[in-house]
């Protein structure tokens, strides 16, 4: 199989998508049935669904402004509304289908991996500009080879079913049924009730303590930002007491919305970030 270097904005157009100008309670509901794609890394980009006329459909999306932006490459099968800072990859030809497209999503998350974070944005000038290797057909020297990469990706999809029907066999889980107790919790139907964050949270801004005034590395304190992993620690600090927030909280990055659960006091980098405290502590679990 022979491979051509081509420029993404040779094979796609990539825009922002259609977005609705909607707070997010306007824009998600419980009952929902359209996914909205946002800038999370995790669940196939989607935070939740909405019962407003979808915007998109069947493209590559990704964010142009999330801490993990090179793993926010996704193709949406199917209908669903878009969001801010989140970019649509949009095909020139339509010999683009699903297979190519996942094909295209594995190159580019590969391409990206580790370049891009919340300091050093993703931009889709950047990708537009971003060299992939593509088959092509045997014999062109320019003509990408469509068949190849469905075929590629169908055997992906057949080994996999293969491996798990192996073990499904081998741990004798291929022919099982759930005893009756098992069903009754499954059937169990849990009751829930909204509340206020405000009723049951002290909701408070952290301190900040610039980048640079810090020495990375310098103690013991937990240095957080409101990047995504490592549970939002950036390195460890020494501090004056009067700059350390209390632990045993939700932590919660202001500009990316990053939530996280801190044990230990620590030192915020803004004080746009969140810290709630639960009011009634009786209900902590050790």
């Amino acid at each position: 199989m022979n491979y051509k270097s081509f420029k993404v904005k040779e094979l796609f157009d990539i825009h922002p998508t259609k977005a609705y100008k909607l707070t997010n309670p306007q824009l998600f509901c419980d009952n929902g049935k359209v996914p909205v794609v946002t800038n999370t890394s995790e669940n196939y980009g989607r935070s939740g669904y909405s019962n407003l006329e979808p915007t998109e459909h069947d493209i590559i999306t990704f964010s142009d402004t999330g801490t993990k932006s090179p793993e926010s490459f996704f193709f949406q099968e199917g209908e669903f509304i878009g969001y801010a800072h989140v970019q649509g990859m949009y095909p020139y030809s339509n010999k683009w289908g699903k297979k190519q497209l996942l094909y295209l999503t594995t190159i580019l998350r590969k391409k990206t991996l580790g370049l891009y974070d919340y300091s050093t944005k993703m931009t889709r000038e950047i990708i537009s500009n971003l060299k992939v290797e593509l088959p092509i057909i045997d014999g062109t020297t320019d003509k990408i080879d469509f068949d190849y990469m469905d075929a590629y990706i169908s055997e992906l999809e057949q080994e996999h079913i293969n491996e798990l029907d192996t073990y499904l066999k081998s741990s004798g889980l291929d022919n099982c049924e759930l005893p009756d107790d098992d069903k009754k919790i499954l059937n169990i139907k849990k009751k829930y009730k909204e509340y206020k964050i405000i009723d049951i949270f002290k909701v408070v801004n952290t301190h900040s303590i610039l980048q640079s005034q810090i020495t990375k590395n310098s103690g013991k304190i937990p240095y957080l930002t409101a990047a995504e992993g490592n549970n939002a620690v950036s390195t460890y600090i020494s501090c004056d007491k009067e700059w350390i927030d209390e632990g045993n909280c939700i932590f919660i990055g202001g500009k990316t919305m990053t939530i996280t659960y801190q044990e230990k006091d620590f030192c915020s980098n803004d004080s746009h970030n969140l810290a709630l405290y639960l009011k009634d502590t009786s209900k902590v679990s050790a």
